[in-house]
């Protein structure tokens, strides 16, 4: 079992993020600036993280605005373990749902793109699985500053699915020079036209894997995140704070006992409506549907 030290903890919030966050990934340079350690750290540690299991690999997301889609997610619960379970396998093959956060006690969160009002995507997917909404949120996604081209399209159909492949070898199968590849590249992500997600396996890291949704007072926000951020900075690996209404956090604890501390001691901040702490499961990464869509888009681009 994987147990990671600080260094490890601050390497994973800058080029992992969150699972609710999109990120483009950072450069090993920037990242090893920001954290005061060389550079060959950052990439022996990430190389580390994947030999022991927990980073198994990338995906390539399209911002959804370049899709006509929104960004939303959920928390639902269930009242037995067979609808539970067939909602899963729903899920899994519900168009817009990107990921899905198993947790213990009959409960998932669902992080969806969509192209109708957030409170009708949220009630559609709670009637459609038998299941009930307990919050839902939007979040907030940066615009797209340039308009994407065929070849441009190419590209992110061609890294999806492995975004570290040569680049190369994919300017070689769509027939133009890598240096245009690397440059389109280059200027997609610094853009906002993608993201790269990573696909972790939380049973590889040492603890028990637990995520706060913390709802709070529109007003009161900013600073209710600041605070949790600089009093748990240590702790939480992952955040994200984008939305309005709803912060995420996610964390290891060696027990429940002491994630229910922390909770308690959030809770009793001001500003907090409520905070609902969860034991992760597994997270599960829907991609067909997006790729089918990427698809599309590169037989309507213009060249």
């Amino acid at each position: 079992m994987w147990s990671p030290d600080s260094v490890d903890f601050k390497i994973i919030r800058e080029t992992i993020g969150s699972p609710f966050e999109w990120n483009a990934r950072r450069s090993y340079t920037a990242i090893a600036k920001k954290l005061e350690v060389d550079e060959e750290t950052v990439r022996l540690r990430l190389r580390r993280m994947k030999r022991q299991g927990f980073l198994l690999r990338w995906r390539l997301i399209p911002n959804p605005m370049l899709i006509g889609r929104r960004t939303s997610a959920l928390l639902m619960e269930f009242d037995d373990q067979p609808t539970y379970e067939r909602a899963m396998l729903r899920l899994q093959h519900t168009d817009g749902v990107v990921i899905i956060s198993e947790f213990y006690e009959m409960r998932v969160s669902v992080n969806l793109f969509h192209d109708y009002p957030h409170e009708q995507i949220a009630q559609a997917i709670g009637s459609s699985c038998n299941g009930k909404v307990i919050t839902s949120w939007q979040t907030e996604f940066p615009g797209v500053s340039r308009k994407l081209t065929k070849l441009d399209w190419e590209i992110i159909d061609g890294l999806m699915k492995n975004p570290e492949r040569k680049l190369s070898d994919l300017a070689d199968r769509l027939g133009v020079s890598t240096r245009t590849v690397k440059r389109r590249v280059k200027d997609m992500m610094g853009s906002y036209a993608f993201f790269l997600l990573p696909v972790i396996n939380l049973k590889k890291i040492k603890g028990v894997p637990c995520q706060l949704i913390v709802e709070s007072d529109v007003s009161k926000k900013h600073a209710l995140d600041k605070l949790i951020t600089s009093n748990f900075d240590p702790i939480m690996r992952f955040r994200n704070t984008e939305s309005r209404t709803h912060s995420v956090y996610g964390f290891a604890c060696a027990n429940v006992t002491d994630g229910a501390e922390i909770r308690k001691s959030i809770e009793n901040q001001p500003g907090v409506r409520t905070v609902r702490m969860n034991i992760v499961e597994q997270l599960v990464h829907v991609y067909d549907w997006i790729e089918s869509e990427v698809s599309l888009m590169v037989s309507r681009s213009n060249a």
